[in-house]
């Protein structure tokens, strides 16, 4: 067994994928695992060692101050093996691989050179050279990993061809996490509850949710749940002023737990996104919790959500920029129960027979067992 530290400037701790995925699976395997990531204070959750970096008040603190004291951190840690998750600390993971001779784990979450061409805090003339320099970096330092860690196929056959030790984990729900699903026929009908895991977010259509909300037909009392982070305090104020507020509870950012209970007590799952490059794959966390939950869908109408929704028949596609074609398919949902359920149950069957944690996690562990090292860790 080893020493593992877990590496994240950008993430919460207790991110779903890097602490309730990955972290508890290697700690529940025997290694001993600590998390190096933005947290309140230092703490141990669930057996796993929480080391807490400030959350930075802006991107220039986080990129100018965050990545440093992760460092010092990290180097404290004496780590066997370094797992991080954020491409801008790639010159951190090779320092801590060339000072220590830990292994290096590099756990890519999304295209990240799509990514910067998203980014509304890059400014427009710079974003196809930052996306550029990022796909050049990253082609230049892959194969100096000890091993890569691709969130989905398309991800991982990239990396693949610049390091050969690439496997693909992709974010699914642990069963262990979602007791067997019942029927929903309890529900109060009188009312509904729509979720939104996502955040005040442009890129996670918060907007478009909110307005969709505000034009679904009078004579039901629905809510909007809408819990996640805040991406700034004006598109905040900009969505607060819109009609669908009223009927919108703004939850913030939830515990894990508290999040996945949201989930369990929602009619429908409402899980959009921008239309962007980047949102084209299925990377969602969300859509694989809302499937487990039992929870119809509403997705953004790219190919891959379309072929994947269809061929589940767990939700319903819309444009993501089209606030009438989300309320329609809300209103589509909640007018036919018996079909929403039965939308719900299938997700959730699809989820035990081939989307679940238990099946990732093995290609997860295989990959540490075949890094766990003997004797070579250099103080």
């Amino acid at each position: 067994m080893a020493r593992v530290c877990m590496l994240s400037s950008v993430h919460a701790a207790l991110d779903t994928r890097i602490f309730h995925r990955e972290a508890k699976t290697l700690a529940k395997a025997g290694h001993e695992v600590i998390v190096v990531a933005q947290h309140p204070a230092d703490e141990v959750v669930d057996g796993i060692r929480v080391e807490a970096i400030p959350r930075p008040a802006t991107r220039f603190h986080r990129l100018m101050t965050t990545g440093w004291r992760l460092f010092q951190r990290a180097r404290k840690a004496r780590a066997e093996i370094y797992h991080f998750h954020d491409p801008e600390l790639i010159p951190i993971a090779l320092w801590l691989h060339w000072t220590t001779g830990a292994r290096v784990i590099y756990d890519v979450h999304e295209d990240f050179p799509s990514v910067a061409r998203s980014r509304a805090w890059i400014p427009r003339p710079l974003r196809g050279f930052v996306a550029m320099a990022i796909g050049v970096l990253e082609r230049r330092v892959l194969p100096h990993f000890s091993a890569i860690v691709a969130a989905d196929v398309a991800i991982g056959e990239r990396c693949r061809r610049r390091n050969p030790r690439s496997i693909v984990v992709q974010n699914f729900p642990a069963l262990s996490e979602w007791p067997v699903v019942g029927a929903r026929d309890d529900r109060d009908r009188e009312g509904a509850t729509l979720l939104s895991l996502g955040g005040i977010s442009s890129n996670r259509c918060a907007g478009e949710i909110v307005t969709a909300v505000g034009q679904l037909p009078a004579g039901r009392s629905i809510r909007l749940r809408l819990a996640g982070l805040s991406d700034s305090a004006s598109l905040q104020r900009e969505i607060e002023s819109l009609p669908g507020w009223t009927q919108t509870d703004f939850l913030g950012l939830l515990p894990h737990g508290e999040a996945m209970q949201e989930l369990r007590h929602a009619d429908v799952s409402l899980v959009l996104y921008s239309d962007h490059p980047n949102h084209y794959a299925i990377r969602s966390n969300r859509l694989f919790q809302s499937m487990a939950a039992g929870v119809p869908v509403v997705g953004s109408d790219f190919p891959a959500w379309r072929r994947f929704l269809e061929e589940h028949a767990c939700g319903l596609v819309v444009d993501p920029g089209d606030p009438k074609a989300i309320a329609r398919a809300i209103a589509q949902l909640l007018a036919n129960p018996k079909e929403a359920q039965a939308m719900g149950n299938r997700g959730r069957s699809a989820v035990e027979a081939v989307f679940n944690w238990e099946c990732e996690s093995e290609r997860l562990l295989a990959l540490y067992r075949e890094l766990v090292p003997g004797s070579w860790y250099k103080a």
